[in-house]
């Protein structure tokens, strides 16, 4: 890769790089191609289930895209795979674990399981970490236990309280983040994604 300079190709500098952690997702895949496409960003696309041919052509346009197939809810896996990864510097948590219904104890464990190895294995090597975002969805903001009121228009920003529902599987994952690790952070509560 290469910028024309007065008659001389002078080499791009990536300073920016991802780890995408469910890359295979519908947001994990477009944020990949996103990123790569301004040719500023080095990206590792991590995800249980084998790319598919959506990632074939982005590896056919870039050596920039690096994809790792790991359990993040296994720690040894998730410590050999990603602690070598020394030059990340943005994270992006794009994925759940889907096996229990969100609004379970054992959906908030097993989420938070997977975040707390992710973490555990980049954080001590990505010296040049600048940022981790959390994207949430709607069950970030909406308790679908009720009550509703169909007459009620409801707008959600950063400064509302969480839903009362005490079970939440993104109030963990946003409490590991600010308590545990300390690392700066921000949540993105996105409501319908197409």
């Amino acid at each position: 890769m290469g910028v024309e300079d007065g008659g001389r190709e002078a080499a791009t500098t990536i300073e920016n790089v991802a780890i995408i952690f469910g890359v295979t997702g519908l947001v994990g895949k477009e944020l990949a191609r996103r990123l790569i496409s301004t040719q500023k960003w080095k990206v590792y696309g991590v995800a249980r289930r084998n790319p598919d041919e959506i990632f074939s052509s982005i590896k056919s346009c870039t050596n920039d895209f690096n994809f790792i197939s790991c359990d993040l809810l296994d720690p040894v896996e998730t410590q050999q795979k990603i602690a070598l990864l020394e030059d990340v510097t943005h994270v992006f948590w794009v994925t759940w674990a889907s096996k229990y219904v969100f609004d379970m104890r054992k959906c908030c464990e097993q989420n938070k399981s997977m975040m707390s190895n992710a973490l555990n294995a980049i954080l001590p090597t990505a010296k040049s970490l600048k940022h981790v975002s959390l994207q949430t969805g709607m069950k970030h903001y909406v308790s679908l236990q009720g009550p509703f009121d169909e007459n009620k228009v409801r707008f959600y920003d950063e400064d509302c309280p969480r839903v009362s529902s005490s079970i939440n599987f993104y109030y963990v994952l946003e409490d590991l983040l600010q308590r545990d690790y300390q690392v700066r952070w921000l949540g993105l509560c996105t409501g319908l994604v197409c």
